[in-house]
């Protein structure tokens, strides 16, 4: 019935109903069709699919951990929610931006036809927490109406770049801080100096290094490293420490702490030693090493001579997952003895019948006459190789009135150093690597002590030999 009362029949209103429905039906699927078909439609959801991450090769889920200047690697295609392939098959941009200290390798921003895998290769320059922007757009479209919110899709990625740190004491002060050399003097030989561990600071007749702690007492001929950089809150992933043994027979020892409560490495021996992050002993980077040591400090013992410049390394490495290293650092090690040998049966040679190195720093020591023959001392300790650094002889005179001069032969030689005068002085130093000491053969081996002014207290003139790279310096 309509609006004015009369009745009609539906037969007689079919025809025009039943072409509006028609085109109706007409009208929607050409609207269908549209949906991923053609640049004006905006009625579907750009997608991001199969996306990836790899570093070094190796395919990981979150957390994605990567080192400092490691690539990462970030793939992913573009898709529609509605049709698997649109036809005819549209372009799409993909764009990715980081934060400001990352380097893209190739194109942050690529074209490609729909199906086809947009990847982009990043590296960071420091570490923190990043993010990686990752966004895609038809093309188009976005020509018409340029980056509509349903035609363009976005995802993040976040990304922590990590750096491990392995730092020696390389001033023997004790500290491992801004006063120690750099990364390249420690990787470079001689890297960092360690005293060879073979006085008896506890006079129990045992050789230092040969004590297996724990120690009442701390050696002081102990250098400290620390493994730094990595946050203290990271729990997952390990932590590997190895000591290599290169060339020579130089070897060391790492130890939890200077009374040795506990030996992690031998560079003699095979072995590493690892920290799992996320177990009971370790469950954060905060608890590396494990009690009685310090977080991350740990103490290097000489324990045999090099007899080449940087004979041994230290490596630390962060690995998530096993076997996949995040980041790692080096540090070289060169031990040492500096050592004063002296003809102390005044016969002439020196050799196992004079005493020996307790003997020689305990009072009298050496004894040498005023206006009589000179005594023979012999230097030795550092490796041939050495390309670098200072070797210093320096006469000290105590509070007696004893006084000594050195000379580089018996008779009529060239004096070295005078304890008394200002010229040439106390110290001798031969800078290796300059013109008058190009190498270390040029720093002789044998010299002669002769007494200038008489004692007058026993053992009151000390004579030391030390070696000194940059802030570095190990005595004798």
């Amino acid at each position: 019935m309509n609006c004015h009362g009369k009745s009609r029949r539906w037969s007689e209103l079919f025809p025009g109903v039943l072409a509006a429905l028609v085109c109706a039906v007409l009208l929607m699927a050409r609207a269908a069709l549209a949906i991923c078909n053609t640049p004006e439609a905006v009625e579907y959801e750009l997608e991001i699919t199969d996306q990836t991450i790899e570093v070094g090769n190796v395919k990981v889920s979150a957390p994605v951990y990567v080192g400092v200047g490691q690539d990462v690697k970030i793939s992913a295609k573009a898709g529609c929610d509605t049709l698997a392939v649109p036809t005819p098959p549209y372009q799409y941009t993909f764009k990715f931006t980081a934060s400001a200290d990352a380097e893209f390798t190739g194109n942050a921003t690529d074209t490609l036809d729909y199906g086809l895998t947009n990847s982009a290769i990043i590296h960071w320059s420091t570490p923190g927490d990043k993010v990686v922007t990752q966004v895609v757009f038809n093309v188009a479209h976005d020509q018409i109406n340029p980056k509509p919110s349903d035609c363009a899709a976005t995802n993040f990625y976040n990304v922590t770049v990590l750096s491990i740190d392995l730092d020696g004491d390389m001033n023997l002060d004790g500290s491992v801080d801004g006063a120690d050399p750099d990364d390249d003097e420690e990787f470079t030989p001689p890297g960092l100096v360690v005293p060879l561990n073979d006085n008896d600071d506890n006079s129990n007749d045992t050789v230092d290094h040969e004590e297996l702690g724990p120690l009442s007492e701390e050696d002081p001929s102990l250098a400290k490293i620390t493994v730094t950089g990595l946050p203290d809150s990271l729990s997952q992933g390990k932590v590997v420490m190895e000591a290599i043994n290169l060339s020579g027979n130089g070897r060391v020892k790492v130890w939890s702490d200077k009374l040795k409560g506990y030996c992690l490495l031998d560079s003699g021996a095979p072995g590493s030693a690892e920290w799992i992050l996320g177990s009971t002993v370790t469950p954060t980077m905060a608890s590396v090493p494990p009690p009685p040591a310090t977080p991350h400090e740990l103490w290097v013992e000489g324990k045999n001579e090099s007899s080449e410049a940087g004979s041994v390394q230290l490596r630390v490495r962060y690995e998530y997952p096993a076997g996949t290293v995040i980041c790692a650092d080096t540090v070289t090690v060169t031990v040492v003895k500096m050592d004063i040998r002296g003809d102390f049966n005044h016969d002439g040679n020196i050799d196992d019948l004079d005493l020996n190195d307790a003997s020689e720093q305990t009072a009298p020591g050496l004894i040498v006459s005023v206006g009589g023959n000179k005594v023979r001392i012999k230097l030795s300790g550092l490796p041939a190789d050495l390309n670098e650094g200072e070797v210093r002889l320096t006469a000290v005179a105590g509070s007696g009135t004893g006084q000594i001069k050195v000379w580089n032969a018996p008779v009529d030689g060239e004096l070295v150093l005078d304890s008394a005068a200002a010229a040439p002085g106390e110290t001798m130093i031969w800078t290796i690597g300059s013109e008058s000491t190009p190498t270390m053969s040029a720093i002789p081996v044998n010299l002669w002590i002769e007494g200038s002014g008489a004692s007058g207290a026993i053992g009151d003139v000390e004579l030391t030999l030390s070696y000194k790279r940059s802030a570095s310096a190990v005595s004798n």
